[in-house]
């Protein structure tokens, strides 16, 4: 910070003392409130300093409102002052909804105190920071979601018109600070990826879910999914709207620069109603340190919010972070293939995690990610993996991140998966799941998988309840939304199920699975028409699934046309001869012609291969036809439903 009481700028010198300010040696005029921010900004030069800053220096008795007006004023004012442009500064730079920085050099007149001439040092902030020439970065930082500005400068140009009508008019508005809402709930929206290198997309997704995941943790707010959040990339939508859409109080939002192995990160916390700037900050690190930023941004904000976190808390964010940059580098590429659930990306997943876990042999959250993959790859055998062997990885990693980290919720989780649909072991699964969810209530998927033990169980409403859990945290992810239809269709409350499946697929018209239990839904009600119609549609978006097949021959046999059924049975059949079918689907279609002993037949084939799909025949209307035959009444037994 300059120490004379002179500072000279280009044409300019301001008297810190006299609170005065020279053009080519003659007073320019200046009003006393732009003159007091000129002079808080000239003592920082090269720095951000905040709104919140400045607001506390030199407007720390007024409402928000007077603040606003204020400062925006004040700007304006020295800008005329000093001939300065706001596209093109040359003295004072605005990062919006940020703060602003002195960007002009200093020097110092020889009759200051130091008695020299010398350009002013540039301060050292602790944490917003400006990078050196040397980082490799550019002076100038790119502007995050510039294009907001405009609704910005709409509504105080509103708000403007609205005091002065008042002023007119003789109303006089109170100087009461409101009191702000407190922020209950967050979305941390894409980050933005400002590296010229494309390839460098997979880094800030990963920097937006792990920062994700360490608010997560905190428990103490809501927290929306990265799979929600995610569909806001590109800025398309204002804040408003986006907060409407995920319910949450606050938006978090920033942006990744990095450079060899230097990393810029600039992350910002808005007030989403009002659009209000509540906090900010700028980090610049090595490669290896960026976990340790998240957990700072995470502490940062939960300060900032004013939420007290416990020691457990607080340690949850300060343990097993990968000290390795190639085991991190890894690592976020394994998280960013794993959120796309394709059988090509799982498996890409699968080998960064198992790349990260052998370059840092105790990254925890690297072996969760090794479980959360082999879980889904489990559920069809992707690329000829069989599921016992997928299952038993998904066990051993899963084993493996809790032994290294016995607080990771999502190692938790993925256990408790296992134990669910491969083991069948439902007191382990549900005591695993309730230890996922009490480290982080905010675990989306924990709560979407606990409640598909709940619907294995009948407990509808506590699966309806924790599927709902889920769409509260993320709420845009169609799966999440199409998981309450399950309870409602197995305990047969099939307008509901049908109601939900209908509302999932208006605003994902493609997604398969919907299709799937809108076409069971129809089945069940003895609607088979539309029930074919929407196995067909499953079919084609599936790449003709024998699922699709199983599920048409079914309602044909049930309509009435068994040559149509059997005709397909036999598709089926020629199918299997050239690859594995799970045998639950020939089940399907016996189950559907009346002949029980097939129907059990394939069924016992279908235990044998411990299909999941088994897991919800105690209620499943495809199978009323054998409902009171004792093998069916003993495989239910054995199955331990």
């Amino acid at each position: 910070m300059p120490t004379g009481e002179r500072l000279r700028f280009a044409a300019f010198e301001l008297n810190l003392e006299a609170h005065e300010l020279l053009r080519n040696g003659r007073p320019a005029k200046l009003a006393p409130q732009a003159l007091r921010l000129l002079e808080f900004l000239a003592t920082h030069p090269r720095r951000l300093v905040t709104r919140e800053e400045i607001r506390k220096e030199i407007w720390n008795d007024t409402t928000f409102v007077d603040f606003e007006q204020g400062i925006n004023k004040s700007v304006r004012q020295i800008r005329d002052a000093l001939n300065d442009d706001a596209d093109k500064p040359r003295f004072v730079e605005t990062l919006p909804r940020r703060g602003y920085r002195f960007i002009a050099s200093i020097e110092l007149p020889e009759n200051n105190s130091a008695n020299h001439s010398a350009e002013v040092p540039v301060a050292a902030p602790l944490l917003v920071t400006t990078p050196s020439p040397a980082s490799g970065f550019p002076a100038a930082h790119k502007r995050i979601l510039s294009k907001r500005l405009v609704a910005a400068a709409l509504g105080l140009l509103a708000l403007t018109v609205v005091l002065i009508v008042a002023f007119q008019l003789g109303i006089r508005l109170e100087r009461v600070s409101p009191a702000q809402p407190a922020i209950q709930s967050i979305a941390v929206l894409p980050f933005e990826n400002l590296s010229a290198d494309s390839s460098q997309d997979y880094f800030a997704g990963g920097i937006t879910e792990e920062l994700t995941t360490d608010l997560a943790n905190i428990g103490a707010v809501r927290v929306i999914s990265h799979t929600s959040s995610i569909q806001f990339q590109g800025g398309r939508k204002s804040l408003s709207e986006i907060a409407r859409e995920l319910k949450v109080d606050g938006i978090v939002e920033g942006a990744v620069q990095r450079s060899a192995n230097r990393v810029r990160i600039t992350v910002q916390l808005i007030r989403a109603a009002a659009d209000e700037h509540v906090w900010a900050a700028t980090y610049d690190r090595e490669g290896n340190d960026v976990l340790r930023v998240e957990q700072d941004v995470a502490l940062a904000i939960a300060d900032t919010i004013r939420l007290k976190l416990t020691d457990t808390q607080q340690n949850r964010l300060a343990i097993n972070r990968a000290t390795n940059p190639a085991a991190l580098d890894a690592y976020l590429k394994g998280r960013y293939a794993w959120n796309e659930r394709q059988p090509a990306s799982l498996l890409r997943a699968l080998d960064f995690f198992r790349r990260a876990v052998a370059i840092d042999p105790a990254f925890a959250r690297g072996y969760a990610g090794l479980a959360d993959t082999y879980a889904l790859l489990g559920i069809a055998g992707i690329d000829g993996m069989p599921v016992s062997q997928a299952m038993e990885d998904a066990r051993a990693a899963a084993t493996k991140a809790l032994e290294l980290d016995d607080n990771l919720s999502d190692g938790h989780a993925a256990l408790a998966y296992v134990s669910a649909t491969y083991d069948w072991n439902w007191a382990v699964a549900e005591r695993e799941y309730q230890r996922a969810l009490e480290l982080n209530p905010n675990n989306a998927t924990a709560h979407q998988w606990y409640s598909t033990l709940l619907c294995f169980l009948g407990r509808w409403d506590q699966s309806i309840a924790e599927a709902k859990a889920a769409q509260s945290l993320d709420p845009l992810s169609p799966i999440v939304q199409e998981m309450v239809a399950y309870p409602y269709y197995y305990s047969h409350r099939y307008d509901k199920a049908m109601a939900v499946s209908k509302r999932v697929l208006a605003a994902h018209p493609d997604f398969a699975i919907s299709h799937l239990r809108l076409g069971r839904v129809y089945a069940a009600k003895g609607m088979y028409a539309e029930a074919a119609e929407e196995f067909q549609r499953f079919s084609e978006l599936t790449g003709d699934s024998t699922l699709a097949l199983a599920s048409v021959a079914d309602v044909r046999a049930r309509s009435g046309n068994r040559k149509a059924a059997e005709r397909l049975l036999s598709q089926l059949s020629a199918v299997a001869r050239k690859k594995q079918v799970p045998s639950y689907q020939f089940a399907i279609i016996y189950s559907g012609l009346g002949n029980a002993d097939e129907t059990m037949k394939w069924l016992e084939k279908a235990y044998e291969e411990r299909s999941a799909f088994l897991l919800y025949i105690r209620y499943e209307p495809l199978f009323d036809s054998v409902r009171t035959d004792p093998r069916f009444i003993e495989l239910e037994r054995r199955i331990g439903i």
